[in-house]
């Protein structure tokens, strides 16, 4: 192989790989960020819950009225758990099905504790009021934030290897620029020899 081609090889094979990795940082910061914004929308769902559920005997009409419009504006498709967290025995059953034990003590620290189950995510509040100390669940599939994912995803993976299919079909192209470009130099230092 001549050094020219040599060259031109690992040019491309240099930037094909600083696209991969490029493409591989983008996906994984995207799939971080819609995980993280799903995390939030399931945080936001479970205060609304408990809030609607428990703050109705301490507010006025009006307040509790704003309450429950934040409680139905936040994620529609997300089953809720309710528990007593003073039912120590029975919370815990219910729990230990999501979540591990640090992240139940982490809970009943007072810390939301986010956690995955399958294809679900969910998220988990402790909630101290006046009528006790209750927990909530809210947990969801992100299926709008899965098909971005993957759509994401697809055209990424493919365009590494697009790059590295169009470098082999362009072979061809740089033996000839080789060839020109060995024909030019010999016309330039044929001409510069007649001067």
């Amino acid at each position: 192989m001549k050094t020219g081609n040599k060259i031109a090889l690992f040019y491309t094979a240099i930037t094909i790989g600083i696209i991969s990795m490029v493409t591989v940082v983008f996906y994984f910061v995207a799939t971080d960020y819609i995980s993280r914004l799903y995390y939030s929308y399931l945080t936001e769902k479970a205060y609304a819950t408990a809030q609607k559920h428990w703050e109705k005997d301490e507010l006025d009409e009006e307040d509790y009225a704003r309450i429950q419009q934040h409680y139905e504006e936040t994620l529609p498709v997300a089953a809720e758990i309710l528990l007593n967290a003073d039912s120590i025995a029975e919370a815990h059953s219910v729990l230990s099905r999501y979540l591990t034990d640090e992240k139940i003590a982490s809970l009943y620290a007072g810390n939301v504790v986010r956690f995955h189950e399958g294809k679900e995510l969910g998220a988990a509040v402790y909630y101290p009021d006046n009528e006790g100390n209750f927990i909530v669940l809210v947990v969801s599939s992100n299926q709008y934030g899965g098909d971005i994912q993957h759509r994401i995803g697809w055209p990424l993976l493919g365009m590494p290897s697009w790059s590295i299919s169009s470098a082999v079909c362009m072979r061809p192209a740089w033996s000839t620029v080789s060839m020109r470009l060995t024909r030019v130099r010999s016309l330039l230092s044929a001409m510069h020899l007649m001067n």
